[in-house]
C-alpha cells in the first residue's frame, strides 16, 4: 500500500482473503489481552476486533477491588502517533474515569477531567498522549470505534463527517473531548463485540454493526444540528423581542432573573445569544442607551439633574454622574456649562 493509499477503504478482504488488511486474524474470534495486574488490585482486559484498514471496535474492561490505599487506581497510559489522522468516539458504559490528557506535551501538566458513564470521548487527530485511573471497588467498561479520518470520509462523504466533527467538537481541535452522548448509538459496536460469528463473516458482522454504529450517528449530528437552528432562530426572536423592550424601557431596571423568566431562557443564555446580536451584554446596551437620552436631555433641557437620574433608573445621581463621565469623558454638569459641543 503507497503512502497516498494509507487510510482508504478496501474492501478487498470481504472476497479475497480471510485476513484483514491491517493483520487482524479472526478465525478466533475477538482478540483479548489480559493486563499484567496484581490479583490484590484486580483484574483487566482489553478486546478488539478489527475489519481492515483501521477500522476496530474495541472494549477496555477495569475490574478493581476496593482499596484502603487509594480512591482512583492507575490503570493506563497511553500514548502513540500515527501516520493517518484518526476518528475515533469511545463511551463509559459503566462506571467511571479520571482522564488526564497532555495536549501540548508531558512538560506541561495534563487537562483532567473526571469522567461518569454517559459521557464519550471524541478524537479527530494523529497522535493521543494521556493517562487515566479507574475508581477502586468498581467495575469500568470502555467501548470505542476506531476509523481512519480518509476512510471516514469515503463511507459517509465530507459534507456528513464535517457535520459529525462539528457537532460533536473536535473540528480542526488538537486533542479530544469529552461530551455527552446517547447511550443507544453504542448498541451496534456491543453487539460487534458480541456476534456468534468466526473468520469473514465475523468481519462481516463487524463492519455491518460499524456502519450501523456510524449511520446513527450521521443521524443523530444531523438531528442534532436541526434542533440548534430551529432553537437558534426561536433564541433569536425572543432576543430581538427583548431589545424592543429594553429599547422602550424606563424607570428602575428589571434585574436579569425577571428577564429570564419574562423571555423563557436561562439568565446565561439570554444574555449570551443578546450579546451575540447585538455585540454588547443586556445591561452594557441598557447603560449605552439610557446615557444617550440623557446627553440629549442635559442639551436640550434645564430639567434638574437629579430627575434625570431618577427616571433612567439609578438610585443616587452620584452613581449617574459617575456612569455618564465613564462614557463621556466629562459630566453632565461640564456639558450643561457649554464649552464641550463643536
Amino acid at each position: 500500500m503507497t503512502k497516498k493509499e494509507v487510510g482508504a477503504v478496501n474492501i478487498a478482504w470481504l472476497v479475497n482473503n480471510a485476513q484483514g488488511g491491517n493483520g487482524f486474524d479472526l478465525s478466533e474470534g475477538v482478540e483479548k489481552t489480559l493486563y499484567a495486574m496484581s490479583p490484590h488490585i484486580g483484574q483487566g482486559w482489553f478486546e478488539k476486533i478489527g475489519v481492515d484498514d483501521g477500522i476496530m471496535v474495541s472494549r477496555m474492561v477495569h475490574d478493581l477491588k476496593r482499596s484502603t490505599d487509594a480512591q482512583w487506581i492507575p490503570q493506563g497510559d497511553i500514548k502513540f502517533e500515527s501516520p493517518v489522522k484518526n476518528f475515533h468516539v469511545g463511551m463509559w458504559v459503566r462506571g467511571a474515569c479520571r482522564y488526564g490528557e497532555y495536549v501540548d506535551g508531558r512538560e506541561q501538566a495534563p487537562l483532567e477531567v473526571e469522567i461518569s458513564a454517559g459521557k464519550a470521548l471524541v478524537l479527530c487527530d494523529y497522535s493521543l498522549d494521556a493517562t487515566f485511573f479507574n475508581p477502586a471497588g468498581c467495575r469500568s467498561d470502555y467501548l470505542g470505534a476506531n476509523v481512519p479520518y480518509d476512510g471516514l470520509i469515503e463511507l459517509l462523504g465530507q459534507e456528513d463527517v464535517n457535520e459529525i466533527l462539528t457537532v460533536l467538537g473536535v473540528k480542526d481541535r488538537k486533542g479530544s473531548v469529552i461530551c455527552d452522548f446517547p447511550l443507544k448509538l453504542m448498541a451496534p459496536l456491543e453487539q460487534a463485540m458480541s456476534g456468534p460469528f468466526k473468520g469473514v463473516a465475523q468481519r462481516l458482522h463487524c463492519m455491518a454493526r460499524v456502519l450501523d454504529f456510524l449511520a446513527s450517528l450521521v443521524h443523530h449530528c444531523r438531528s442534532q444540528t436541526r434542533q440548534d437552528s430551529s432553537q437558534a432562530l426561536r433564541h433569536k426572536g425572543r432576543v430581538r423581542a427583548l431589545h424592543d423592550y429594553l429599547s422602550s424601557l424606563d424607570g428602575k431596571l428589571p434585574s436579569l432573573g425577571s428577564l429570564s423568566k419574562e423571555f423563557g431562557m436561562s439568565a446565561r443564555r439570554l444574555n449570551e445569544a443578546f450579546a451575540a446580536e447585538y455585540g454588547q451584554s443586556i445591561f452594557a446596551y441598557i447603560t449605552d442607551q439610557r446615557l444617550e437620552a440623557a446627553h440629549e436631555v442635559m442639551v436640550a433641557s434645564s430639567e434638574p439633574m437629579k430627575l434625570v437620574a431618577e427616571r433612567l433608573g439609578y438610585a443616587h445621581v452620584n452613581h449617574f454622574i459617575a456612569a455618564f463621565k465613564r462614557k463621556y469623558g466629562y459630566t453632565p454638569g461640564q456639558l450643561r456649562r457649554g464649552g464641550l459641543l463643536s
